[in-house]
């Protein structure tokens, strides 16, 4: 989960939770979508020390029981995520 979050970004959240959506890293319930902007938001207006962003969105959604089995796997170096997230990208724009 980590390594998806740090490779897609932050910028835009709905990307973000679609790729770790897609990547089947955490649920797909009614409101899920907007708990997770909302814990973006939260984290880009209360800035703390500490865990890197993506490790703070990634426990907040574990909190909340959001991060399905798969989120566990580590990436070291995120060498798996930006591998799919090609894939994902490359497949989204030839949906389009």
């Amino acid at each position: 989960m980590i390594a998806c979050l740090s490779a897609v970004g932050l910028k835009d959240e709905a990307t973000a939770w679609a790729f770790v959506r897609d990547e089947g890293l955490v649920r797909d319930a009614p409101g899920d979508r907007e708990q997770f902007c909302e814990v973006v938001r939260e984290l880009r207006e209360n800035e703390i020390t500490g865990p890197s962003p993506w490790a703070q969105i990634s426990r907040e959604l574990m909190n909340r029981g959001m991060t399905l089995k798969a989120a566990a796997e580590r990436d070291p170096n995120a060498e798996t995520a930006r591998a799919h997230l090609e894939q994902w990208r490359a497949s989204a724009s030839r949906r389009k």
